[in-house]
């Protein structure tokens, strides 16, 4: 394979972040398709350095171009698509698909949603429109915890959280260290009081 690692191949992806992007037309079961072969210099540095990091260990034992050879394929990846794209696009229509699959992959696991059986289209897209909300606002809210809380142990927390409520007042108890640092990864100030609308 032709170098790819050149600056006619660098494709920005963030405001810090620049992958090699390279397009080839392939033939794939005698079907026309395009591979992007995507080389991610961050990646390849960090696997390199946990791949030598194990190997230099016993030095008696290093086969230089065995290991070469590992190298030059540590950060690279290829994308298959049926249709031509730009190469600045491909990495971004990629991760939306990988968010759609986690956004199902949710809703399968921790949402408990069962397959619906269902005797009209309607109700079938309406199942689904339903499950892809919940998914989201469930993928956003796994966000926003930032991995430092689960999202049923925040729920679980947060259904602690009391309130006095009065004719024309709501008067909110105050909130727990955890509920507190909950709020603040949702960005949310904890009122003292609300008025009953």
């Amino acid at each position: 394979m032709k170098k790819i690692d050149l600056a006619s191949n660098a494709v920005k992806v963030s405001k810090k972040r620049v992958v090699f992007i390279k397009e080839k037309e392939i033939k794939l079961n005698k079907k026309k398709t395009y591979a992007y072969i995507v080389l991610d210099p961050k990646k390849k540095a960090d696997l390199v350095n946990n791949y030598l990091s194990e190997k230099i260990d016993d030095k008696q034992d290093i086969d230089n171009e065995k290991i070469a050879k590992v190298i030059n394929q540590k950060g690279l990846f290829v994308i298959i698509s049926s249709k031509k794209q730009e190469t600045e696009n491909i990495l971004n229509l990629y991760y939306t698909r990988q968010k759609v699959e986690r956004m199902f992959a949710f809703s399968k696991s921790d949402l408990n949603l069962l397959p619906l059986r269902v005797h009209s289209e309607e109700t079938l897209r309406g199942h689904l429109f339903l499950l892809f909300l919940l998914s989201y606002f469930f993928m956003k809210i796994h966000q926003k915890l930032n991995k430092e809380f689960t999202v049923d142990q925040a729920f679980i927390i947060l259904s602690a959280q009391k309130a006095k409520i009065y004719e024309k007042q709501i008067f909110v108890q105050e909130a727990t260290k955890k509920q507190k640092q909950i709020f603040e990864l949702f960005g949310y100030d904890i009122p003292e009081e609300m008025a009953r609308g």
